[in-house]
């Protein structure tokens, strides 16, 4: 499950096969001023999505200031990476008139990991400073969710894959939205309802599809009933829920509500 926007152009197209070992590459992405580049030496292969990139920097320029160049160590992309399209962003995210860089990158493995950085400036200063994110399996989406005109990260809260014991083809995510303020992520999703009560729809799609399937439903149940939470409608919630399982599924829905408590969702 990949929910990342296609925007930014790869700037070097790379031959596929055996030969791009050997070829380097950049993305760049520009936008308010700013000019951001990602850059690798070689790349293992290309696959369709996008080079396999390794040792990857990422060079700034804002405005006439000198270009500020982040190598790959500091970055924490010196192993193999997937770049999407997409993966490279010039953007304000906080709307104090100096944009970011966001860049996410994929490790390729079966469903794991996306992680991301940030590059920002902040006030007064004349260097930018790195914050990085632990996407996890699914990366969030920088769009701007309430039509304020500043992009938010609208994605899911990881913790719920492999959730409640249940295969990665059985997890189901409630919904999180975070923005980027003074240099850290905030999480802002009870300022979303709408993203919310979408992802409760589909939360309990899921899980009726899943008994209809006859797959494990207890991750779908968890993540409606999570979503349900940031509403504040968790007890009709959770009436509903008892009432589709509670006679056959007891030790279920006693697990759901200790993981929910642990992980902060209200669960009465």
């Amino acid at each position: 499950m990949r929910w990342f926007p296609l925007i930014a152009a790869v700037a070097a197209v790379l031959p596929a096969g055996p030969a791009a070992a050997a070829h380097g590459g950049t993305m760049r992405h520009e936008a308010l001023g700013v000019r951001a580049e990602l850059s690798w030496p070689s790349a293992t292969r290309v696959t369709p999505a996008g080079p396999l990139a390794d040792h990857v920097a990422l060079t700034v320029t804002r405005g006439a200031d000198a270009p500020q160049r982040f190598p790959a160590r500091a970055l924490g992309l010196v192993s193999p990476v997937l770049l999407e399209p997409g993966a490279l962003r010039v953007v304000d995210l906080d709307g104090d008139g100096t944009p970011e860089v966001v860049v996410t990158a994929f490790s390729y493995g079966a469903h794991c990991c996306y992680s991301g950085r940030i590059a920002w400036r902040p006030v007064a200063a004349d260097r930018d400073r790195l914050v990085r994110i632990e996407w996890g399996d699914v990366a969030g989406e920088l769009r701007d969710a309430d039509g304020d005109g500043l992009p938010e990260f609208v994605g899911v809260d990881i913790r719920f894959a492999y959730g409640l014991g249940v295969s990665y083809a059985d997890s189901a995510f409630p919904a999180r939205v975070l923005r980027f303020r003074s240099g850290r992520l905030v999480d802002a999703t009870a300022a979303y309802p709408a993203v919310v009560r979408r992802s409760m729809r589909r939360n309990w799609g899921s899980y009726r599809q899943g008994r209809r399937e006859g797959r494990a439903v207890a991750d779908a149940l968890a993540a409606y009933l999570a979503d349900a939470s940031g509403l504040g409608v968790q007890a009709a919630a959770w009436s509903r829920v008892r009432s589709a399982e509670g006679a056959r599924n007891p030790r279920m829905l006693r697990a759901i509500a200790r993981t929910l408590h642990r992980w902060g969702y209200r669960t009465a």
